[in-house]
């Protein structure tokens, strides 16, 4: 299997170093692109000086930060009809153990998956899980990796955090969804996915280590934002119909709401407050949002 691997770079040129020395060393991978979405010189010369001599490796130079869904977009577009059988999709504050790609290639064909994670496990807490799948509840916004499929308006997705997605899926159904700047393009996109009759799952032989955030930057109003966004943007993604749609912000009005108080007394501070309300303005008159996408 042909693989082209997929890493975004933003003010984190030390981890993406990391990341993609690791990639260059898995046979499976033929070509990796790195998306320089800083739009910073320092960031940039760094990356092209380090990966100056290695074939692998191409650096695209968006104009302005696409996010993440559009900084993916820009790499697919650049490769998606130049042979590759499927493209990794790769957060570049993960750790890749030796064959990991071997595993979850085969993985992907062995299952009949045309779609495929591997377990993801805590850096440097490495026995604990940090990702296995996900379940997310289309009305009350609920995250979990626990199977609440029993709850109505569940699905299954996979972390965007590391997907192995075979060409045919983009070709299929389409590439990610830029609607989502952060968080949420996951979701939409494993459910878009499923919807077509695609299948996703978990290879358990191929894991990676994933540093993840500090509780700190998990309380950003940049974090605290986007996440409400993502949000309300998907009680609109994952439905057609208008009533559930407005069943699902309703909902989520209250549970977001409540989400954010505990943020609030949790971290002491409005950043919870102010993401969620500009969340809600930038969904109901998008004109008018004042949350950053930079």
């Amino acid at each position: 299997m042909k693989i082209c691997g997929i890493v975004l770079n933003y003010f984190g040129h030390e981890d993406t170093i990391t990341c993609v020395q690791a990639l260059v060393g898995q046979n499976e991978l033929k070509k990796i692109i790195i998306v320089e979405n800083s739009v910073n010189i320092t960031e940039l010369s760094i990356l092209k000086d380090i990966f100056k001599n290695d074939r692998k490796v191409e650096i695209l130079e968006p104009s302005r930060n696409l996010g993440f869904s559009g900084g993916v977009n820009l790499a697919l577009n650049s490769v998606l009809d130049s042979g590759f059988d499927a493209f990794l999709l790769l957060n570049n504050d993960t750790l890749i153990p030796p064959n990991t790609l071997k595993y979850l290639a085969k993985g992907l064909i062995d299952n009949g998956f045309d779609m495929a994670s591997p377990t993801i496990y805590c850096y440097p807490e490495k026995h604990k899980v940090w990702a296995k799948g996900y379940f997310y509840n289309r009305f009350f916004g609920i995250i979990t990796q626990r199977d609440i499929s029993f709850i109505p308006g569940t699905i299954f997705y996979l972390s965007g955090c590391c997907i192995l997605i075979h060409r045919k899926v983009f070709k299929d159904i389409g590439l990610l969804d830029t609607s989502f700047f952060m968080y949420g393009e996951d979701v939409e996109f494993c459910f878009r996915a499923v919807q077509k009759g695609f299948r996703i799952g978990i290879v358990d032989k191929a894991y990676i280590y994933h540093k993840g955030n500090v509780s700190s930057q998990l309380n950003s109003l940049f974090y605290e934002y986007h996440i409400n966004r993502c949000h309300f943007l998907l009680c609109n993604k994952l439905s057609k119909k208008k009533a559930k749609q407005m069943r699902s912000l309703v909902i989520k009005l209250f549970t977001l709401s409540i989400r954010t108080l505990l943020r609030t007394i949790k971290f002491r501070n409005t950043h919870a407050i102010s993401g969620y309300k500009q969340a809600i303005l930038g969904f109901t008159n998008p004109d008018k949002s004042t949350g950053s996408d930079t």
